[in-house]
């Protein structure tokens, strides 16, 4: 097993940083419609 050069981990680290950031939008978004539409009357 070759040593993996740490600018693959970073790359790696904030490739899934903007994925959980992505994820955590879309199932947020939603929720805060739904939070608005029931606040708003």
């Amino acid at each position: 097993m070759t040593q993996v050069p740490t600018h693959v981990c970073r790359q790696r680290r904030v490739i899934l940083g903007m994925f959980a950031v992505s994820v955590a939008a879309v199932l947020l978004l939603p929720l805060g419609a739904l939070v608005l539409a029931l606040t708003s009357g």
